[in-house]
């Protein structure tokens, strides 16, 4: 098989994830990694379609491969959090969210996502600081300003 073959079989990968058809990019993505190896972006799709099939131990392997080829890509630490805050280990999640902010500060998503997850444990002053920083950046989102209303809430601020 030529590269660009593999390219091809990549690009049909994302499209059957993008579409929800997850068996297809499974197969395509397996077979994607027999012929061109161990690719973190590879890995990276495998273990979101792995993720998105509840298959949570195979997407946590394939995260953590995806990691050992590519140790600062904020948007796997990112993506692999959230893996991890839905299977319950917050601590977990909370490390790679970390990571993935020290990598990309502005990363919007993972910030949020951080800060959902640390009112969720109860550290409403942390999600709150996380979630003023973004409504500095983007004050009129409603995704932002509802949560940041959900953490003053939580702190009894009402007013």
């Amino acid at each position: 098989m030529q590269p660009g073959d593999v390219n091809s079989l990549f690009a049909r990968a994302e499209r059957a994830f993008l579409d929800g058809r997850l068996d297809a990019a499974r197969a395509d993505l397996l077979q994607v990694r027999r012929l061109a190896g161990a690719h973190p972006t590879v890995l990276h799709l495998l273990a979101l379609v792995e993720s998105r099939r509840g298959a949570n131990e195979a997407a946590r392997s394939a995260f953590e491969a995806a990691l050992q080829a590519a140790p600062r890509d904020a948007g796997i630490h990112g993506n692999f959090a959230n893996l991890l805050s839905e299977m319950g280990e917050f601590d977990a999640a909370l490390e790679h969210y970390r990571r993935a902010l020290a990598i990309s500060p502005t990363f919007v998503d993972v910030r949020f996502n951080r800060a959902l997850l640390l009112h969720k444990c109860g550290r409403h002053g942390d999600a709150l600081a996380d979630l003023d920083r973004l409504a500095a950046v983007k004050p009129r989102d409603s995704k932002i300003q509802s949560a940041r209303g959900g953490v003053l809430r939580a702190l009894d601020r009402l007013g």
